[in-house]
């Protein structure tokens, strides 16, 4: 087992304490401790029925979002810790050109099967979308997007 990651203000000497935890492991592992149902949310979030509360706070933040960006069709937007890609999905089917990007790949499994499942997004555009299981830190653009979430 290797050591625990130790959070950048634990090695800045900064004021949270570092607790132990390895987040990235953690994350990578976290769909296959799911039960069938908690998988079948991911691929379904932020819908359900009945509707629960998280679809009325994940439609707000989306729209909240969306009417900052100000951004037009095929602006490329990156999601950062894109899980599932719920996010991803919406950014989609808006006409973004969207690159999601997370450390877990059954997360971008699932992200890669939402957008694909899209198709034609308006008159002949189609949903656009890459996905790529990779610690965030490590992502090799530098000046690619016009906006990240």
């Amino acid at each position: 087992m290797s050591a625990p990651r130790r959070s950048r203000n634990a090695q800045r000497g900064g004021r949270l304490a570092d607790i132990g935890q390895d987040y990235d492991r953690g994350h990578v592992g976290y769909v296959e401790k799911l039960d069938p149902a908690g998988r079948f949310w991911l691929k379904t979030k932020p819908f359900s029925a009945p509707p629960n509360e998280e679809l009325a706070r994940c439609l707000r933040t989306f729209a909240h979002v969306v009417e900052l960006l100000q951004l037009g069709t095929r602006a490329q937007v990156l999601d950062v810790g894109c899980g599932p890609g719920w996010f991803s999905e919406f950014l989609v089917r808006c006409g973004y050109s969207v690159t999601g990007v997370d450390i877990s790949p059954d997360m971008v499994g699932i992200a890669r099967g939402r957008v694909a499942a899209i198709g034609e997004i308006g008159e002949g555009i189609h949903a656009q979308a890459e996905f790529h299981a990779m610690p965030v830190r490590q992502m090799p653009w530098s000046s690619r997007f016009e906006a990240a979430i």
